[in-house]
């Protein structure tokens, strides 16, 4: 589980972080959610730093500290 740092909606992407050790593999999917409902989902594309990875949003519209979950 994650969580969203930042959103660049013109380019479609997020920014997510990830607790020490848990960086998920490029590819891997991850539906976010706001207030418990699902809002976008997302799909891990690179780059991966420290415990962040940039994800492109597939569908929906992400917030900052939107929840990440893998599907």
């Amino acid at each position: 589980m994650g969580r969203v740092l930042s959103v660049d909606v013109p380019g479609r992407f997020v920014v997510l972080s990830f607790p020490p050790g848990r960086l998920p593999e490029l590819g891997r999917r991850f539906n976010l959610y706001r207030h418990g409902l699902k809002v976008a989902e997302v799909r891990v594309g690179g780059p991966r730093t420290g415990d962040n990875a940039v994800a492109d949003l597939v569908t929906g519209d992400a917030q900052v500290e939107d929840e990440a979950r893998a599907q």
